[in-house]
């Protein structure tokens, strides 16, 4: 893939937002509150009743924001037989949870002697990783090769199909520059000054692409 290919649509991403607003200040408000609640649903399963408390959205806006994501296969309802916490009596809450195989993220490691990857799925849970020894150092485009192919290889023995991935987190041992996303030490990681490994990846993988300094 060249690096001005574009990303794939991705399904999860694209049906959660049709229902939005078409407004571009109203559609970020709609992304913040939707994450607001995926966020609260990481912690634990709650009812709809616990996630206007967690989320500290309103009913109404909690109330369409659980149809949208479980219609987009996000989250979905906790048997009850699965509930945490001790039985009770009476007819029980129905919980809700991240539906943890809907979709998977990626986290890249780029160290000065070595590529990393991790995939988790919503849980936050591993479910494949790989690392190789790498010239990372002074041989950026090499290292940024061998990530896809590390990307590629872990993606396929997990049987992930690429619909189900959201994007990757990249940590490089080196500042990057917020605006331009280039590297923007020479003293740090010699070959990748001006480089763009957002950019890169993004072209390698048609993923979106967040990156920062390891340290963060």
């Amino acid at each position: 893939m060249g690096p001005n290919a574009r990303p794939p649509e991705n399904p999860y991403q694209f049906r959660a937002a049709a229902a939005a607003p078409t407004d571009g200040a109203a559609l970020a408000g709609r992304q913040w509150s939707r994450l607001r609640l995926i966020e609260a649903l990481y912690r634990r399963p709650a009812s709809r009743k616990e996630l206007i408390a967690l989320s500290g959205l309103s009913r109404p806006t909690v109330s369409s924001l659980v149809e949208e994501l479980t219609e987009a296969g996000i989250i979905g309802e906790v048997p009850a037989s699965d509930a945490p916490g001790p039985r009770r009596s009476g007819r029980p809450p129905r919980l809700l949870s991240l539906v943890r195989h809907a979709a998977y993220a990626i986290g890249l490691d780029f160290g000065h002697d070595h590529v990393r990857i991790a995939v988790c799925d919503l849980a936050g849970e591993l479910v494949s990783h790989d690392s190789s020894p790498a010239d990372v150092d002074h041989e950026p485009i090499a290292s940024l090769d061998l990530a896809y192919e590390l990307v590629r290889r872990s993606v396929h023995q997990a049987q992930i199909r690429s619909d189900r991935l959201l994007g990757i987190g990249m940590g490089i041992a080196a500042p990057v520059d917020s605006t331009t996303g280039a590297v923007q030490s020479e003293a740090i990681l010699p070959g990748w000054h001006g480089i763009r490994p957002a950019e890169e990846m993004q072209g390698r993988l048609g993923l979106p692409v967040q990156v920062d300094n390891d340290a963060n």
